[in-house]
């Protein structure tokens, strides 16, 4: 699910917007006039920003999370300085090497049992050959080392912004581009190599983790091709009619661009394995330093932007939003509740006392009673005795003749 959503769906959803109405964002912006613009950027601090934080962080999925935040700012940086087919094209092969390492993250996961790379991991290279392997495959691609995918599209977006006039971005992109290969060489070194800090005997993760991890690996080696000097296939599928009526440029393959980003990939490289793989990477200028303590505490608190957020501005909204709701709930919710229970209660007091006791017990009884006064009644004349009856035959016989007679 992480190699789907964070590589390639619903964290470019962004990107592709921009992409999609770009004939608005490249007039609106002036993008072709050069020098900066609100996409640019907003791509670039958030290329730097997310970088430094993915270097601080001890869950190897989060130092991929950040990293695809941080690879989410090159390419609105590309979109920003004019570098349209170099946007797409990363998010492109991005989809692919952060795909593979999200899924080489799970494959460590299901090996050791644990995230951590500080405490449970290190040494795993020789437990897990393919998984390490295929891991250094898609560093590699996303350090955007020739001839694997990244290389082609991060040269792409430095060419667009050196040559549409967006030396700043340019600055940027080469400084995103030492961090991307230094954190993901810390990361590495972290996960394979040093002693196993974990417990139990980690093993290789079963087929059905490795042969996807050997199929995005050959993807993340070969997908760069497809717009490559001579290619330009991706170029040619994925241009619109907005790209072309806006006159976006589309600049050809420079040597000079292309290794001088990856010279600042090695020496991001370089730097970071002598500071991680010399006496096991043990981070002394942090330990010694008070402004390097300072920094990484810094980074690790997320340059305080969360207790700004919770402690500033949820903090100052909470309270008298909890008062009010307090209040509402005593004055408004329990008064139409009790209000409502004490017109239930004089309700049914009512229909017991006057409906219940007077007029439905009334007509019961009085059926009762008028029953009772029928059969008294009946009584009299149902003795059960022959004698009275012919005695009462007789005098209604004498009682109707004497009636025929005087009606003659």
């Amino acid at each position: 699910m992480s190699a789907l959503i964070h590589a390639a769906t619903m964290v470019v959803a962004g990107v592709y917007l921009i992409a999609r109405l770009y004939g608005v964002f490249y007039r609106g912006f002036s993008i072709a006039h050069g020098g900066a613009n609100l996409v640019s950027v907003i791509g670039a601090v958030t290329l730097v920003i997310a970088a430094v934080l993915a270097f601080v962080q001890d869950d190897i999925k989060k130092v991929l999370a950040y990293s695809t935040v941080s690879q989410l700012g090159y390419m609105v940086m590309a979109l920003g300085v004019g570098a349209w087919t170099a946007g797409i094209f990363h998010l492109f092969t991005h989809a692919f090497f952060k795909a593979l390492l999200f899924l080489g993250a799970g494959s460590v996961s299901h090996a050791v049992h644990s995230f951590d790379m500080k405490k449970d991991m290190g040494g795993l290279r020789k437990h897990m050959p393919v998984t390490f392997w295929t891991f250094i495959i898609g560093s590699v691609a996303l350090a955007g080392i020739p001839p694997l995918a990244g290389f082609w599209s991060k040269d792409e977006i430095l060419l667009g912004a050196s040559r549409n006039g967006y030396p700043v971005m340019v600055a940027m992109g080469f400084i995103g581009a030492f961090m991307t290969a230094a954190y993901m060489t810390r990361c590495c070194y972290l996960t394979f190599f040093g002693h196993y800090r974990g417990h139990g005997q980690p093993h290789e993760s079963p087929p059905a983790i490795t042969v996807p991890l050997g199929i995005l690996a050959v993807f993340s080696v070969l997908a760069g091709l497809l717009n490559a000097p001579g290619i330009s296939l991706f170029r040619k599928w994925t241009t619109t009619d907005v790209v072309e009526r806006a006159h976006v440029p589309e600049h050809a393959f420079a040597v000079g661009p292309a290794a001088l980003s990856v010279l600042v990939a090695l020496i991001g490289i370089g730097v970071a394995y002598a500071y991680w793989f010399r006496d096991e990477g043990r981070p002394r200028v942090v330990e010694r330093s008070s402004v390097g303590r300072g920094a990484y505490r810094f980074a690790v608190r997320k340059y305080y932007l969360d207790d700004v957020y919770t402690g500033g501005i949820v903090g100052s909204v909470k309270g008298p939003i909890a008062a009010g709701m307090y209040w509402f709930d005593q004055h408004v919710i329990d008064a139409t509740v009790d209000g409502v229970a004490t017109v239930s209660r004089a309700v049914a007091g009512f229909v017991y006392d006057v409906i219940d006791q007077k007029i439905v017990d009334g007509l019961v009884n009085a059926t009762g009673a008028t029953a009772e006064g029928g059969g008294g009644l009946l009584r009299i004349i149902q003795t059960g005795r022959v004698q009275q009856y012919a005695a009462i035959l007789f005098g209604a016989v004498v009682i109707f003749a004497a009636a025929l007679v005087l009606a003659t």
